[in-house]
């Protein structure tokens, strides 16, 4: 199928209140939908195995679905500038997070 093989999908800037469906790009590494007004994400966002940098940065997004947490291979996650307050219980059990960017959020306990 068309876009199997895409590693890189950069779809920032564009006023987007859904992703497309990711389902069909299972190569991903990298995603980037930051400027967007996505008010939530799809749970589908969880069988993205290879991704391993995720930029969610201003978007209309107020909890992260625990589908995040089964993407296993995720170094980096921005999810700046969002109303996030609560965090997946399991975000810790990602264990090749490096970098996690929640600066201007509304996060009041880590989990």
């Amino acid at each position: 199928a068309e876009g199997r093989n895409l590693t890189a999908l950069v779809l920032a800037c564009n006023a987007l209140v859904a992703p497309p469906p990711l389902e069909y790009v299972p190569s991903l590494t990298s995603l980037d939908l930051s400027y967007n007004k996505l008010p939530d994400l799809p749970s589908t966002l969880g069988l993205l195995s290879s991704l391993q940098h995720l930029n969610l940065r201003h978007n209309r997004l107020s909890a992260l679905p625990d589908a995040i947490t089964r993407i296993t291979s995720l170094q980096h996650l921005d999810v700046q500038s969002n109303q996030i307050a609560v965090l997946p219980g399991k975000l810790g059990a990602i264990t090749t997070l490096l970098s996690l960017q929640l600066d201007s959020n509304c996060v009041y306990c880590l989990p």
